[in-house]
Formats: C-alpha cells, structure tokens, sequence
C-alpha cells in the first residue's frame, strides 16, 4: 500500500485538472500555477527557496566546493555533457569508493531532471465577447 505523502501529488493532479475546466474565473492561472508549484515541492522534498544543488545527493561539502566553482544552480551542472559533470562531481567529492558512489549517485539524480527548452511564446491579451473581460493568454 502506498502511504497518503505518495498520494499527495496524483490528488493535486487531479485537482489541477479539475479546476482547468473553470479556466475563465478570476485567479484560475494563480490556483493552477500553485498547485504545480506544490506538486514540485512534494516530489522534491525540498521548499522553493532551498539551494537546488541540495536536490541531487551530495555531501554539503562537496556543494560548498560546486558553488566555489561557479555552479549556482541545477541547470549549470544538467547543460554540460555528462562527461564533464560526472568529472565534476568526482573532483567535488572526497576521494575514494565512497566519494565516487556519491558522484556517480550524483550524477545519476542529475540525468533524472528533464532539461526544458522552449522554442515559441506567445503572450498577448484578449476580450472575451461574452463577459467583456480581459484575458490574458500565454502560449508555448
């Protein structure tokens, strides 16, 4: 059986779903935008506001000898080849077997996250005929 945190992401699933079909009241993009925003919090264990570079499993050591090399976030680690953050992360951990588990661990967790890119974006205002309010649309 799962436990009710292993649940919490598939109810606000659904409940970001569920308010899509309202899309037209006032406040639906900032409830939808909570609710991912929660969602990401449940998964990653961690509050926004945290260092991102705690996300992937590493020593706190080895975190402070990243961001001494100029990596401040998960994104500058996951747009070099994994060739080189995997040498990266080896040169940041302690030497050794364990310090190479973490890196390789490390590594691992980082090819995890997804690397988004967006290619178009659409962003403009429109009246709706019915209510005459403004909408704001936003496509990607």
């Amino acid at each position: 059986t799962r436990s009710v945190m292993d649940q919490i992401p598939r109810l606000l699933a659904a409940m970001q779903y569920s308010s899509m079909d309202d899309s037209g009241a006032s406040g639906s993009f900032d409830l939808m935008c909570t609710f991912a925003v929660t969602r990401q919090v449940v998964q990653a264990k961690s509050m926004p506001g945290t260092n991102p570079l705690e996300q992937i499993t590493l020593p706190r050591d080895a975190i402070r000898k990243l961001k001494s090399k100029g990596m401040r976030s998960l994104r500058d680690l996951r747009i070099m080849p994994s060739s080189e953050s995997l040498n990266l992360l080896k040169s940041v951990c302690e030497r050794g077997k364990r310090g190479n588990s973490s890196a390789n661990a490390a590594a691992r967790d980082l090819s995890a996250i997804p690397l988004p890119s967006i290619e178009e974006v659409k962003c403009y205002c429109e009246v709706e005929k019915t209510s005459g309010k403004s909408v704001g649309v936003l496509k990607f």
